[in-house]
């Protein structure tokens, strides 16, 4: 049996102007059958500070290095995927891509570290599906740029 436990993860959302865009990851929840937008990151490492990991997490997942990381606020996500328990506590910080070129894509690349997920740049303020974790959308739209 796998023990519950709370992750400590930091998460990274780039976004670029003019549109309000935000650079995230669609998933798919096969039980619910719904898509849903996240962005990218992951478990903060003992002793790691959390901006450090939000950056290595980013090299990771799109093999693009950001850096103005900025703290934006902390999130927590109680929350059910794939008929699996969940509870994190999320720290979230907006960032720029070091690349420009990166700052300018109009198609999706493909994450390194999940092949079948893709990340994209999306309009904020359009999304076609949920964005988690819940909380976020608020934080990023009350966030100056």
């Amino acid at each position: 049996m796998k023990k519950e436990r709370v992750r400590v993860l930091a998460l990274c959302v780039p976004r670029r102007q003019p549109g309000d865009e935000i650079f995230v990851s669609r998933g798919y929840d096969r039980l619910t059958q719904a898509h849903f937008y996240r962005p990218l990151g992951g478990s903060i490492d003992f002793g790691e500070p959390s901006a450090h990991a939000a950056h290595r997490e980013m090299v990771e997942e799109v093999g693009h290095a950001v850096t103005d990381l900025r703290y934006l606020g902390t999130l927590e996500n109680i929350f059910v995927f794939e008929g699996a328990a969940g509870h994190e506590v999320v720290i979230i910080y907006d960032a720029r891509f070091a690349d420009e070129a990166v700052q300018r894509l109009a198609h999706p690349i493909p994450r390194l570290d999940n092949p079948q997920h893709q990340a994209l740049w999306v309009p904020l303020y359009h999304l076609d599906a949920p964005l988690y974790p819940v909380g976020l959308d608020e934080l990023l739209k009350a966030a100056p740029r």
